[in-house]
């Protein structure tokens, strides 16, 4: 059984873990029961990227470009930024 390591840490189970912090987030806030202490060093940090693509013989490739196009919009950087990512800057 594969558990996030703040839901073990909110069982009372660790003292301390390192997650990504969109993995930490659930568990903080008002109700959480894990501080979120902040990034590890950039030096020490494993960044993953995520892209997107279309398949050429796609039947909804209208659709797809709309969605890409709001996954880049102001509005979907808020929510990207509110579950702990990143969003690239082009």
């Amino acid at each position: 059984v594969c558990d996030r390591v703040a839901k073990r840490i909110a069982e009372g189970q660790f003292d301390i873990g390192f997650q990504q912090i969109s993995e930490i987030k659930p568990f903080t806030g008002k109700y959480g029961q894990v501080e979120l202490v902040g990034p590890i060093p950039a030096p020490y940090q494993k960044v993953t990227v995520f892209a997107a693509g279309i398949g050429k013989n796609s039947e909804h490739a209208k659709v797809a470009k709309e969605l890409i196009k709001f996954v880049k919009s102001p509005q979907a950087t808020q929510i990207i930024e509110e579950q702990g990512l990143e969003q690239v800057k082009e």
